[in-house]
């Protein structure tokens, strides 16, 4: 069935639809399956799968980046609550009085 309920012919393999391709099991975007091969490619190399392609290794420093700021941001936080004064690059501040 194809748009609308309506049951289109089979295309034949190869045949583009506007941005699709028709494949073996109907039609893909040529860039996404490519995609997928890289990343079937990479876990058949036994390689980690966020580690698949240049795009999913960006992705990952990037994530992998702000846990570390979050984690650093809380761990000076701590420190500043457990001395109980502003700590350096804030020392020229006057902390709030209540």
């Amino acid at each position: 069935l194809g748009a609308g309920g309506k049951i289109l012919p089979r295309l034949p393999v190869g045949a583009k639809v506007g941005k699709l391709v028709m494949g073996q099991y109907g039609l893909y975007d040529p860039h996404l399956r490519k995609r997928v091969e890289v990343y079937s490619k990479a876990l058949l190399e036994g390689k980690k799968s966020e580690e698949a392609g240049p795009f999913d290794r960006a992705l990952t420093r990037m994530v992998k980046l702000f846990g570390f700021t979050c984690l650093f941001i809380g761990i000076f936080n701590l420190f500043t609550l457990a001395y109980g004064k502003l700590l350096p690059p804030y020392t020229y501040l006057k902390p709030p009085r209540a």
